[in-house]
This record gives structure tokens, C-alpha cells and sequence, in this order.
């Protein structure tokens, strides 16, 4: 193993906090691998106890990615590797659901009108490419005119818990200097709680229109959608 300025990429592995597989054991198998494919290695630092870098050099960053997808792929490990010039991101956009909170907010809006099954039914279809995104949320806001607008808070509050890790990630990167964003299809009377809560810098979502603090059914302004969020 060799250390110093000539190591300019470094590979994270991270394994499940409850993984029966260890961490060493995974790099392990990836250093071995990576070996045999020229690279030089230095010795892996520890962030968390299921977390290390495993810093290296000598082989294309696209080989090192290819080899660690193809010698962990039977293992419940992620991985990520990147240049150590430029690694300390400046920015951190993301999405909301299912992401920075447990839970498909829009379904459980739903809920609340007592139109979870149908409005399931409309994501499904979109998920599998009958109905574009657009189409399927206009949809889905249909089925909820006439609800109150109260629930959302409701949901923000009470249905929408964080995930596990995204108050430290936040943190981490705001005291790294970078700016959070959060993006998401959902709707901003939520995303403005959440953001908020997480010490997000800004949000962007999908705008309801709201008339005597009842849903009317309909969206104001531009559609939030993969385009809107790339």
C-alpha cells in the first residue's frame, strides 16, 4: 500500500448498519480486485463503522466503477467513486419522497380524502409508462378537489417522517459550505415544512390551488417534473 499526493481517486464503500457481511470483509474483496487490475492502493480510512475510503490511483475512474459493480455485486454494499479534487460537493439538490422523508406524500393526501386505491392506481400507471408525469399528477389533484388544505400540514406533520441519515446529511453539508435544494413533484405547502425542518436552503414543487382553504382541484404555475427538476 502506498499514501500520498500520487492517489488522486478514492472509493467509498458503505454497507447496511444491520449488513451480515463486514465492512472490512468488503474491502477486502474490492482492494484484491482492484489490484488485479494495476491499481496502487493506500490504506482505507474509516468514517463510520459501516463506512471507509479506500483511497487509490493508477486505473480509469469508469474501470474502478466497473470493477467494484461487478466484485460487490452479490454483497449489500454501496459504493461510489470520484476524483479527490473536487470531491467536496459546493451544491446538493434532492428529491423529496422517498428520499429526505418515508413516505409518498401524494398518497397519503389521499388518504385523507379517502381516495388512496384510486390515486395508487393513477401513480402505478404512470411508474410503468402509460401515463406520462404530467398527465398523472393533474389527475391525481383532480380526485383531491373539495379537500381541505389543512390536511397538508397534517401530512407534513404527521405522515411524512424524515429518513434515517437526512438530518446529518444536511448538516454535513451545510457546515461544508454547500448549498441544499430540495426538488421534488409534490406540492410546496409540504416541501416548504420539510425544508425548513431539515434546514434546506430553498424548495421547488408543484403549486396547489387552494380557494377558501379548499383544494380546488387544479395546479398554479409550472409543472415540477424530471425535466423541470434537471
Amino acid at each position: 500500500m502506498v499514501n500520498g499526493p500520487s492517489l488522486d481517486t478514492v472509493a467509498t464503500l458503505v454497507v447496511k448498519p444491520d449488513s451480515p457481511v463486514p465492512l472490512a470483509e468488503a474491502l477486502d474483496r474490492a482492494g484484491k480486485a482492484l489490484r488485479r487490475q494495476g491499481a496502487e492502493l493506500g490504506a482505507p480510512v474509516t468514517l463510520a463503522p459501516e463506512a471507509a475510503d479506500l483511497p487509490l490511483a493508477g486505473i480509469p475512474i469508469d474501470d474502478i466503477r466497473r470493477t467494484l459493480a461487478e466484485t460487490l455485486a452479490d454483497l449489500p454494499v454501496d459504493f461510489a467513486a470520484q476524483t479527490v479534487e473536487g470531491r467536496r460537493k459546493r451544491l446538493l439538490v434532492t428529491d423529496m419522497d422517498s428520499t429526505m422523508v418515508a413516505a409518498e406524500c401524494i398518497d397519503e393526501i389521499a388518504d385523507f380524502a379517502g381516495r388512496r386505491t384510486e390515486i395508487a392506481a393513477i401513480t402505478s400507471a404512470a411508474m410503468r409508462g402509460e401515463l406520462d408525469f404530467e398527465e398523472a399528477l393533474r389527475r391525481r389533484v383532480r380526485a383531491l378537489a373539495g379537500l381541505d388544505a389543512a390536511v397538508l400540514d397534517r401530512v407534513a406533520e404527521e405522515r411524512a417522517p424524515l429518513m434515517p441519515g437526512a438530518q446529518c446529511l444536511i448538516a454535513t453539508m451545510r457546515r461544508a459550505g454547500a448549498r441544499c435544494v430540495l426538488v421534488s413533484g409534490g406540492f410546496t405547502r409540504i416541501t416548504r415544512r420539510i425544508a425548513a425542518d431539515l434546514g434546506i436552503h430553498a424548495h421547488h414543487a408543484n403549486v396547489l390551488e387552494i380557494r377558501d382553504g379548499r383544494l380546488t382541484g387544479r395546479l398554479v404555475g409550472e409543472i415540477i417534473d424530471a425535466a423541470a427538476k434537471a
